[in-house]
C-alpha cells in the first residue's frame, strides 16, 4: 500500500526458511538414494564374483542312495553313555 517499498527495490521474493530446508533435505535424500543404489549394485557384482571364484575350486557332490554305507564322524554327538565305545 502506501508505505511498502516497491518490488524493484526488494528484488525477487525470498524463499521462506522452511521451504529452503525442504529443498536442501530433498537434495540430500536424492543423493543418499543414489549412493545406496550404487552400493547395492557393487555388492551384487562382488557377490557374483565371489561365487564364481569359490565355485572354481569345488567338486560336485556325489549322489547318495538309500542303503549306501557312509562314514560318520560322531565325535560331536552327545550320548547318555559314559563312554562312546560301549
Amino acid at each position: 500500500m502506501g508505505l511498502e517499498p516497491s518490488q524493484e527495490l526488494l528484488g525477487p521474493p525470498r524463499i521462506d526458511r522452511e521451504r529452503r530446508k525442504r529443498l536442501h533435505v530433498d537434495g540430500y535424500v536424492e543423493k543418499i538414494e543414489q549412493i545406496n543404489q550404487e552400493l547395492q549394485a557393487q555388492i551384487i557384482w562382488a557377490q557374483g564374483w565371489q561365487e564364481e571364484y569359490a565355485n572354481r575350486h569345488r567338486d560336485h557332490a556325489s549322489r547318495r542312495q538309500i542303503g549306501d554305507l557312509i562314514y560318520l564322524d560322531a565325535r560331536n554327538f552327545k550320548t547318555r553313555r559314559p563312554n562312546f565305545l560301549i
